[in-house]
């Protein structure tokens, strides 16, 4: 048996990072600027399927990529 995942957390995340919840298209659902030790998405309520979270610099410098399968 599968658990359904209803939250990203991503731990120390510096101000000035912003961490995006993107679709399989590219489109962005989501954006938060970090600004605080630990920053998440809430992913109630949304569709299974494949997302992407992105944290970039404010200069648009990759600093992680995650893939979240939501069953």
């Amino acid at each position: 048996m599968k658990s359904t995942i209803n939250e990203i957390c991503l731990p120390h995340l510096a101000s000035g990072i912003t961490m995006q919840l993107i679709d399989v298209t590219g489109k962005i659902l989501k954006t938060e600027k970090g600004n605080a030790m630990q920053q998440s998405f809430n992913l109630e309520g949304m569709s299974s399927g494949v997302y992407f979270v992105k944290v970039v610099t404010e200069n648009g410098k990759l600093v992680r990529e995650r893939k979240i399968l939501r069953e």
